[in-house]
């Protein structure tokens, strides 16, 4: 009896399991996007959440330091994080797929910096770049950038490090700079002798979220559009997401979700 009892708790759990989406972030806050540590709420959590609710599954949320969660989608144990970065050496552990949001790395500098239409042509700077994030390794396109890593990354940590003279540039979503902006008024970063540079690096892009490979909710295949000779990135990639796997179904549903206005409605709500 005792035996049959086990077996059935051991069932239910994995059925509970199976059934759950695993969101992992970091335990700092990236508003609008996500809340601090305690607080999901944001278009993060609205998304995912019906996304989870269109497969007939719950999005659990988990928060803990960023070389933690990075663990997890290496183990499996973590299924997916909701903005990733494309970066080579994820590869090994992490497929990316639209998310259905749009995005744009932006620059902040002193306002000693001349506007930067190229970053490439910016002359030397000091990149501030977060410890165990993708942009530690720019300078290994960028030649001109030394970087420098901190912890806890904020615009309000930032502007103060650059008053310190810390270092000299940041590079982030154009996102948190208008929610920044729109928080704390449209002067806040004249104020504080910052420099927003919006065309330092790129054009508005799709944002991909970074699926666990390790994840059992994870299958893939080759991917026969795949060019050996060109640049590895978020698609040229030598597999890709099976479509019969969950994480198939919720790229499916991601975008099934921005054909039908969804996702921009949750976008307006948190961003405009």
């Amino acid at each position: 009896m005792k035996k049959w009892i086990v077996g059935l708790m051991i069932a239910t759990s994995v059925s509970v399991s199976a059934q759950e989406l695993v969101m992992g972030y970091p335990d700092t806050d990236k508003l609008p996007l996500i809340g601090p540590n305690g607080d999901n709420s944001g278009a993060y959590l609205d998304l995912y959440t019906e996304a989870a609710k269109q497969m007939g599954m719950t999005l659990k949320v988990v928060r803990m330091p960023k070389k933690r969660v990075h663990e997890g989608l290496k183990d499996g144990s973590i299924d997916f994080y909701p903005g990733a970065s494309f970066d080579k050496d994820r590869t090994e552990y992490m497929m990316w797929i639209e998310n259905g949001f749009e995005t744009k790395e932006v620059c902040l500098t002193p306002d000693s910096v001349a506007d930067i239409k190229d970053l490439s042509k910016a002359g030397s700077l000091t990149l501030l770049a977060e410890l165990g994030g993708s942009k530690t390794k720019l300078n290994e396109k960028f030649s001109n950038l030394k970087v420098t890593t901190i912890e806890n990354m904020g615009i309000d940590k930032i502007m103060a490090l650059f008053k310190g003279g810390r270092g000299n540039l940041f590079i982030l979503d154009i996102e948190e700079v208008d929610y920044f902006q729109k928080k704390n008024g449209a002067d806040v970063y004249t104020k504080n002798n910052v420099r927003v540079h919006y065309d330092c690096l790129e054009t508005a892009k799709p944002m991909y979220l970074g699926f666990s490979r390790k994840s059992s909710k994870y299958k893939e295949m080759p991917n026969a559009n795949f060019k050996s000779g060109s640049e590895l990135n978020y698609t040229n990639l030598p597999t890709m997401v099976d479509p019969a796997s969950l994480a198939g179904k919720l790229g499916v549903v991601l975008k099934d979700l921005k054909a039908k206005g969804v996702t921009d409605s949750i976008h307006k709500k948190h961003f405009k």
